[in-house]
């Protein structure tokens, strides 16, 4: 089966691991899958937010979101809903398509990224 933002999200994490300066920080958050009713309980009691993007990144105080998706994907109503209220904290949120367009808005937002995306 086909998993285009997965495989967006492999590729840009080994091309954050390459390119980010040392006081960039960054990490996924695997909040999508199935979860059994259960598993989905215990995790929204443990504070897990449906919506959050995929990876998040610290820089110099400051916070930014990155959400992937596909070429025809779009956003869901709780991902909407997560993005705007990190957006009125002051975090800065994106939605890329592309390593390319990821790493574009990384650097508009002042987060000095070295080399170039490979082939």
């Amino acid at each position: 089966m086909a998993r285009p933002e997965q495989d967006l999200q492999r590729a840009l994490c080994r091309y954050l691991d390459r390119t980010l300066p040392r006081d960039c920080f960054y990490f996924a958050c695997p909040n999508g899958g199935w979860r059994s009713p259960i598993e989905a309980a215990i995790f929204k009691g443990q504070g897990v937010k449906t919506g959050v993007p995929d990876i998040i990144l610290a820089f110099r105080g400051r916070m930014f979101g990155l959400e992937l998706k596909s070429e025809k994907g779009a956003l869901t109503i709780s991902q909407r809903a997560v993005h705007d209220q990190l957006r009125t904290a002051g975090v800065r949120v994106e939605v890329v398509r592309s390593i390319e367009e990821a790493a574009e808005r990384l650097r508009e937002c002042g987060i000095p990224i070295s080399g170039r995306i490979a082939a």
